[in-house]
């Protein structure tokens, strides 16, 4: 039976003076960025077998910001880095890989009247990087970025409307693509087909009253010409809440996603949700939406235990398996504290003092994983418990990993791996927890965060995240961006 594992080889002594590596064999593939403050932030982008390029802000002066890249081969050695200048008031929004180069996205907002938008793109054969700086007009706040050949493809913000631009870096001439429907926009998805040679750009629509939903797709050709739009409408004058989309065989598109009952409005904030949806889109043709319920709808709220609420779903993953699809969702509800703030007089000493309700955070109750057949209908489910795992916000923790039949469900929690194995609807494991090695033995794990594992090439998965580490011979304290290679066999 297969499971995950760590994975063991020998590791050569990093290039990189502040980065650390395994030197020695018998121990696991794991690399790490230290950190000057826990305020810094590192970012990282899988380039399948390629490696992984990693990168941060490593400096901020008068005119220009200071940001680091780092390639590290498949068994995470570091081979070269760069120094890349950008303007000084560039915030980083997004990034993708397109085989074995990286873009990044950052926005800078220069006036009322513009902002900018510049590309760093890194390759991994080649020292070489590049940078292009794009201006958008009408204080449109540039958020995500796709490349198809020459072509990019930027999706702007404004108020609560999202726009669409596309860019010729042949000819560096933009063209702005008119929004395709009037009223309240709620962009959840930009991505390519199943050739990669269309953009896919898909988000839920409301007239001027919210009193009607829909969700909208359109795909546009890699030169920004239209190529096609649907629509599919909500049952009963409810809401689609959240939706993924996975490009399928022959240009068909399975789409799945949450709904709830009622005219309320839908916030990128609001995950409320009492059942799901799928559908399959075909030809330029929608096909019947299914729709099924979770159970139970309603929990109580951890620390109000009076107050019953809608579960909160998170969309977690939507890919083809078998003849139809595989769906998973995470459920989770906000959990609250009390605490005493007191009230003080003259001689500022406490007279008095009031209870208040703070948001602790969420807890992640289980994920369910569905498989839907050719038309997008349920035809099985398994629930995988989170165990009460609490996050700051509301973010995906579930990776599901597809290995022809198999299906392994895993998330990164302080710094344990817990992980399951299925078939369809078959467990063919329990739960197993693993603990994340250390790159010394003498060091010891005092705080983790930030942690995540995601699919990387063939039988490979990559868990990353911060910790803080203390040395056990000088009792020396600090915090690490590190990276672990797994396998699962």
């Amino acid at each position: 039976m297969k499971k995950l594992m760590l994975f063991f080889v020998v590791v050569v002594l990093g290039l990189l003076p502040f980065v650390g590596v395994i030197a020695q064999t018998d121990k696991p593939v794991r690399v790490e960025f230290e950190l000057a403050s826990r305020q810094s932030n590192f970012y990282m982008v899988p380039l399948h077998s390629h490696g992984v390029v990693v990168f941060s802000e490593m400096g901020k002066y008068k005119r220009f910001r200071e940001w680091h890249y780092h390639y590290l081969n498949n068994n995470l050695q570091p081979l070269y880095s760069a120094k890349i200048y950008l303007p000084k008031k560039s915030v980083f929004q997004a990034s993708f890989a397109d085989d074995a180069q990286t873009y990044s996205l950052f926005s800078s907002s220069h006036s009322k009247q513009k902002d900018s938008a510049t590309v760093v793109s890194f390759s991994s054969d080649s020292v070489a990087t590049g940078t292009k700086r794009i201006y958008f007009p009408e204080a449109k706040y540039v958020t995500q970025m796709l490349l198809l050949g020459n072509n990019y493809f930027f999706v702007c913000q404004d108020n609560h409307n999202s726009y669409l631009f596309f860019y010729d870096s042949q000819t560096n001439t933009r063209k702005d693509i008119t929004p395709l429907q009037s009223g309240y926009r709620v962009l959840q998805y930009v991505g390519v087909d199943s050739t990669k040679t269309k953009l896919l750009l898909a988000y839920i629509v409301y007239d001027g009253q919210q009193s009607e939903n829909r969700l909208h797709i359109s795909t546009f050709n890699a030169d920004g010409s239209l190529v096609g739009s649907v629509e599919q409408k909500a049952k009963d004058g409810g809401r689609f809440v959240r939706f993924a989309i996975a490009p399928m065989a022959q240009d068909s598109l399975l789409v799945a996603g949450t709904y709830r009952s009622g005219l309320s409005p839908v916030s990128l904030t609001d995950y409320r949700a009492g059942e799901l949806f799928t559908f399959f889109v075909a030809n330029n043709t929608v096909g019947k939406a299914n729709y099924f319920p979770l159970t139970p709808p309603l929990q109580t709220i951890a620390g109000n235990e009076n107050l019953s609420v809608e579960r909160q779903v998170l969309i977690s993953s939507l890919q083809p398996y078998r003849k139809g699809g595989l769906l998973a969702v995470e459920t989770f509800l906000p959990q609250y504290t009390t605490e005493y703030v007191p009230s003080y007089g003259y001689t500022m000493s406490p007279v008095s003092g009031t209870y208040r309700t703070v948001l602790e955070g969420y807890v992640y109750d289980c994920a369910y994983l569905f498989g839907l057949d050719s038309v997008g209908k349920r035809i099985w489910q398994n629930i995988f418990p989170l165990n009460g795992s609490l996050n700051a916000v509301p973010s995906r923790m579930l990776t599901t990993f597809l290995d022809n039949d198999d299906i392994l469900t895993v998330y990164n929690y302080d710094s344990k791996l817990v992980s399951m194995v299925s078939r369809a609807d078959k467990k063919l494991s329990s739960q197993t927890i693993t603990k994340i090695p250390l790159l010394n033995s003498y060091e010891t794990l005092l705080v983790s965060e930030g942690e995540d594992i995601i699919a990387w090439y063939d039988q490979y998965l990559l868990s990353y995240g911060y910790q803080r580490l203390r040395n056990l011979r000088n009792n020396r304290k600090h915090f690490v961006f590190y990276l672990n290679k797994m396998a699962f066999r």
